[in-house]
């Protein structure tokens, strides 16, 4: 008995030996300073490439990505092996590139043999286990998913087993997993394996890449607060921070690369032979832009250019653009030269020469947008050879059956006495001969079969053949479906047809060709399949998994029909969806030869349509492009590439995505509105259940028009449609029923001259606004009339004596309708506008409205378009000026583009135009005013990069109204909803001065002049005239009111009789409100400007359905404003030649500054300050003028007097 507890004191002398040689009872460390444990008791040994090393400052092992590991030795082993509780900690890293996947990757192991006893955690599921014999005997648990370390992150591990044999895995000091286990370290044969980095069994995968720091082993269970320390440790978080800095200054580096590779792209347009100032970006993608310029007097770091002298050199300088996109940065440099100022001849020379009118002139429709300022400043006015087919401001009138019209446009270029002449050849288009549109589709995956619909629009489609399928695919095709019909009006007058033959339960990879139809009637299908493993066997196109979308368009340099389509085999000769054509044969029974290449992006297009735009001549291919999600377009002057070019090389770059909605899309299908100038986009929505139908007038630039649910008989997908005239609409709808029979009804008038918007239709009655000049005595209408139904009488009618008759009929029965026909100028510009802002402009002898673009739900408007008027009746759309869309041309503003003003200054020797607008503020999330600038009424302007008016003192800011007093030459700033501001404009017309001053009329009621909003100020005879608005915009009642003062700043005194405007409604004329003025220059006639509400809306969202109108403006004998009558009739055309007259003497760029101050004066005219043109004598009454004199050498100085 005593020798056996001498035998088991010895024994546990022996261990505690082992462990009193560490200097710690309780722990052997390996810190990796060294491969000996901290104090010696213990080394191991480095294999296969292990190596120790430092990471952020800390010692560690590295084993590297050979396989290497670290052997801890047989004496480590038996240490541990007569261990019934223990602990195990060590910091790890895995990188994020270690399979840990595959079987093995141990972060320790301890055996004695792979098949009689070990240990092991590995990184492979986070799993601790331990075994007496082999594998199928191990006992052990796994981590929690949830507690999976980060690769590419040192983490800390600990396994800790109680007495008890329960056994705890920790990861960052916490809990990760519990289990009980029978088997300890003391009940395993010897351990003389003992692995950091790789398994006891040779066929594992070592833990490669893996580093370790701190490896601990306790000879007891540590505690929680033990735990906790480790959990703490700033060593491994410090590491970690190491990590965190390597990779951010990777990426960086990274980043910077890439930033570098953008700004290198940065270029500018030829800045040589400048005559206007440059508009230098202040960024580019994302990057800031900065400038520099090596002469300031040659042009400015801002863009600003100085001319030479008449008959001086050009003048030229360097700018410099700096830069900056995050630790980037880059210097480009550009050589400027500026143009010296002109002669008059020479500035009238250049003008000439540099006018042109666009190609749309080959094939017009509807309006020739007519410059009307030169380049260099020179007016320009035009006539028609024909105003029966073409106005003399560029408005198709009328078209012509048989063939295009062909009208002489000639330009008349004035420059002071100087005049030149230049001529154009505008063909007016053959009118089409198109009724209806045609719609075919296939309606769903299930149902892989054609359909017709019809339209009388474009957009809004009826299913014919009572909902039913007009050709079926059993019949038809190998494969069993029909999807993606192409239909094509022939060059031959036949029709044809290209559909995918495929059915989508065999996958999307089971089709192998496609079916070619051809049709003279719509109703008779011949129809042949292509089928591509057996036409083009022993060719990489017999290998075809897919051929999708097929279409077909004519080619006329080849002569033929090409027909086109996207393919991929599965050899991996085409790897993804790529676009092929191949001609059709003579009777498009067949294709001819292999396919060739066409197109493609670089990964899956699909769903190509092409088109041809006459006005550009331009093949516009439009296609889904699946890597963007959506659909593009690239152009090309001919089908196929020109001889000895790489193929596909003919199309241009693809442009960004075109459609108008987040939403899935596919199925691309583009047509012409029929004898209109717009093109229709149209797109499945796949996901949401509508067609989305969208327009453009270029083929670029796309508005979002409407959404067309796909539900109960119309369920389109993929699908086209072509025009049809009526004798074809009336075969199809013979053959093929509609779903529901349609009213018999007469539904508007097509003819040029209608103002759509007002056409008015109840009863037996029809009421058909025209234009002014329209001939009412010999009128055709073009009345529109329900599917099927036709009417009498036909062609032109007298509608000067009344109402004329019409009957619609559909064969079984009528209806008589009293039609009138009535000429309104109001109103005077097309579609929904309001709040318009009116200009007399003396730089170009022309008038300018300036609305807010209406129509949109909550005034949601969120561009300015400016639309010109030699009369003030007839107007032209000279397009967008300033874009409030987030991301557009104004910076702080997203959308609510509301009511703008303008104010036209005579600055510097030459014209600026200044242009206030209201607009919702992102930051401030209010509306604010801003304000931008131009050369010319039309533009291009640029807004200012902050708003102008940011606070108030109540109500919105919005309503503005500019006015230069012609007293004092100060500018006043107006505004305001609810409560009328006003500030002080600075001199540059850029900013405000000073604080904000409240004028607001007081009383009143909404039955005469309570104030709500719409200022407008002007001055008449000594006298200051404000007008605003009262009662609700969207109210019947919203009507124009008016008080005087004696100066701009009030007080205002509210008029005996306040109502200047106001409802009609026994003409219909309601909401007549938001005004501003216009005075005739040199007369004494003035004119009011104003918005009503459609009357067609008047119970239907009648605030943002508004229209712009304009009426005689009047006074009597004490200055007291008439009531105006408003009308719909509008006001007769304003000669306005005076006015022209008045501009061509003063709207020129001085002729040069730098010439003998002894140079003949040949010509003095005087100005007012507000560049009103008093004539060549010099001005008797008190005041500030401008006396401008031109000199005999071209030269020319501006001086101020004050008499």
């Amino acid at each position: 008995m005593n020798r056996l507890f001498t035998t088991f004191t010895l024994l546990l002398l022996g261990v505690a030996s082992l462990w009193a040689a560490e200097g710690d009872s309780t722990v052997v460390t390996f810190d990796f300073s060294t491969t000996a444990s901290s104090h010696g008791a213990y080394t191991g040994s480095l294999k296969d490439g292990a190596r120790l090393t430092t990471f952020a400052g800390q010692p560690v092992l590295a084993l590297g990505d050979d396989g290497g590991y670290f052997d801890l030795g047989a004496e480590f082993g038996k240490a541990l092996g007569k261990l019934s509780a223990f602990s195990i900690t060590t910091d790890v890293f895995i990188p994020e590139t270690t399979d840990t996947a595959r079987n093995g990757n141990f972060i320790w192991c301890f055996a004695h043999s792979s098949s009689a006893g070990y240990l092991f955690y590995s990184a492979k599921g986070q799993r601790y286990a331990i075994t007496k014999t082999n594998c199928a005997g191990e006992e052990g648990l796994k981590a929690r998913a949830t507690m999976t370390p980060k690769l590419g992150r040192w983490f800390n591990l600990a396994v800790v087993m109680r007495p008890n044999g329960r056994v705890y895995l920790n990861i960052n000091g916490s809990g990760a997993g519990i289990a009980k286990v029978s088997i300890t370290p003391a009940d395993l044969n010897e351990l003389v394996n003992n692995y950091l980095g790789r398994s006891c069994y040779a066929g594992d995968q070592p833990l490669k890449g893996a580093m370790y720091h701190n490896f601990k082993l306790w000879n007891y269970d540590i505690s929680s607060k033990e735990l906790a320390a480790i959990r703490n440790d700033a060593t491994r978080e410090a590491m970690n921070a190491y990590i965190d800095s390597l990779e951010q200054a990777r990426k960086d580096s990274l980043q910077k690369i890439e930033d570098e590779a953008l700004l290198a792209t940065f270029t500018m347009p030829d800045l040589h032979h400048l005559i206007d100032n440059v508009d230098l970006p202040t960024t580019y993608q994302g990057a800031t832009v900065e400038w520099t310029t090596s002469h300031a007097s040659v042009i400015t770091a801002d863009g600003v250019i100085t001319r030479p002298p008449y008959g001086a050199e050009e003048a030229t300088a360097t700018l410099t653009a700096h830069l900056t996109l995050r630790n980037a940065r880059a210097e480009k440099t550009f050589d400027v030269s500026v143009v010296p100022n002109l002669s008059e001849e020479e500035c009238l020379a250049y003008d000439l020469e540099n006018l042109t009118l666009p190609n749309k002139r080959n094939n017009l429709y509807d309006q020739l947008v007519l410059p009307t300022v030169g380049r260099m400043g020179t007016l320009i006015t035009w006539q028609s050879a024909d105003t029966e087919w073409l106005s003399n401001t560029g408005r198709v009138l009328k078209s012509s059956a048989t063939e295009k019209h062909h009208v002489t446009l000639t330009a008349t270029l004035l420059r002071g006495q100087l005049r030149q002449t230049k001529t154009f050849d505008v063909y007016v288009h053959q009118h089409e001969p198109y009724k209806n549109y045609l719609f075919v589709y296939f309606p769903s995956n299930d149902n892989e079969n054609l359909y017709y619909a019809i339209s009388e629009d474009g957009y809004n489609y009826t299913p014919l053949n009572n909902g039913q399928a007009f050709l079926k695919a059993d019949t038809t095709t190998i494969m069993g479906g029909l999807r993606d019909p192409h239909i094509l009006r022939g060059e031959d007058g036949w029709f044809y047809m290209a559909v995918t033959d495929m059915k989508c339960a065999l996958g999307w990879s089971s089709n192998r060709g496609l079916v070619l139809m051809k049709s003279k009637d719509l109703i008779h299908w011949d129809h042949h399949t292509v089928h591509f493993p057996t036409k083009y066997v022993g060719t990489q196109f017999a290998n075809v998994t897919r051929v999708w979308a097929p279409e077909t368009i004519w080619d006329p340099q080849a002569k033929k029909y090409m027909v086109y389509f996207s393919l991929r085999t599965n050899d991996g000769a085409i790897p993804y969806d790529k676009d092929y054509y191949c001609y059709a044969n003579a009777d498009f029974s067949d294709l001819e030869g292999e396919p060739t290449y066409l197109y493609d992006r670089g990964s899956a297009t699909i769903d190509m349509d092409i088109v041809y735009n006459e006005a550009d001549s331009l093949y516009h291919g439009f296609f889904k492009n699946e890597d963007l999600g959506g659909i593009c377009k690239v152009t090309a002057r001919t089908l196929t590439a020109p001889e000895g070019a790489p193929l596909g090389s003919q199309w241009s770059a693809p442009s960004p995505t075109l459609q108008q909605t987040n939403e899935a899309v596919e199925g691309a299908g583009v047509f012409k509105l029929i004898n209109q100038d717009q093109w229709v986009l149209m797109y499945d929505c796949y996901t949401s259940g509508h067609y989305q139908f969208c327009s453009s007038s270029d083929l670029g630039t796309f508005n979002f028009v409407q959404n067309t649910a796909t539900s109960g008989a119309f369920t389109p997908r993929h699908g086209t449609v072509i025009p049809i005239t009526e004798e074809e609409t009336e075969a199809l709808l013979a053959a093929f029923p509609p779903v529901a029979a349609t009213t018999l009804a007469l539904q508007g008038a097509a003819d040029v001259n209608v103002k759509q918007e007002n056409v008015a239709i109840a009863g037996a009655s029809a009421f058909i606004p025209v234009e002014q000049g329209t001939d009412l005595s010999h009128y055709d209408p073009q009345l529109e009339v329900s599917l099927g139904a036709t009417v009498t009488p036909q062609g032109p009618q007298d509608f000067t004596q009344g109402p004329v008759s019409y009957t619609v009929s559909d064969g079984t029965a009528s209806k008589t309708y009293a039609v009138t026909v009535e000429v309104n100028g109001n109103p005077i510009l097309p579609g929904f506008h309001a709040d318009p802002e009116v200009l007399a402009s003396r730089k170009t002898g022309r008038f300018y409205v300036y609305p807010t673009s209406d129509g949109y739900p909550h005034w949601g408007g969120s561009f300015f378009d400016v639309f010109s008027s030699p009369d003030l009746v007839h107007f032209t759309n000279e397009g967008t000026i300033l874009n409030l869309k987030s991301g557009g041309d104004v910076s702080w503003a997203t959308g609510n583009a509301w009511a703008p003003c303008i104010e036209e200054k005579w600055m510097d020797g030459k014209w600026k135009y200044f242009f206030y607008f209201s607009g919702h503020n992102k930051n401030l999330n209010t509306k604010t005013l801003g304000v931008a600038v131009a050369d010319n009424p039309t533009g291009p302007f640029k807004a200012s990069a902050k708003p102008i008016v940011s606070t108030t003192k109540g109500g919105q800011m919005i309503d503005s109204d500019v006015f230069t007093d012609p007293e004092s030459g100060q500018t006043y700033f107006y505004y305001g909803n609810g409560q009328m501001h006003y500030r002080l404009l600075s001199d540059d017309m850029m900013s405000t001065v000073g604080d904000e001053y409240t004028l607001t009329p007081s009383g009143g009621s909404l039955a005469d002049y309570a104030y709500r909003e719409g200022t407008y100020v002007f001055y008449r005879n000594g006298i200051y005239y404000f007008l605003w608005s009262v009662d609700d915009t969207g109210a019947a009642n919203y009507h124009v009111a008016y008080g005087t003062a004696k100066s701009p700043t009030g007080p205002i005194e509210v008029a005996a009789n306040p109502i200047v405007l106001i409802q009609d409604p026994s003409q219909q004329i309601y909401g007549t409100g938001h005004n501003s003025v216009v005075n005739v220059p040199g007369t004494d006639d003035w004119y009011i400007v104003y918005h009503r509400i459609n009357k067609g809306y008047l119970n239907d969202s009648p605030g943002v359905h508004r229209e712009v109108c304009v009426d005689k403006l009047t006074f009597d004998d004490q200055g007291r404003i008439n009531r105006v009558t408003p009308t719909r009739q509008g006001i007769e055309p304003i000669d306005n030649r005076a006015l022209i007259e008045a501009a061509t003497a003063i709207a020129l760029p001085e002729a040069g500054t730098g010439s003998s101050a002894n140079a003949k004066v040949t010509r003095v005219t005087y100005y007012s300050v507000d560049g009103t043109c008093l004539g060549a004598n010099a001005p008797q009454s008190h005041g500030i003028f401008i006396r401008k004199e031109m000199r005999a050498d071209g030269s020319s100085r501006s001086l101020k007097i004050v008499r």
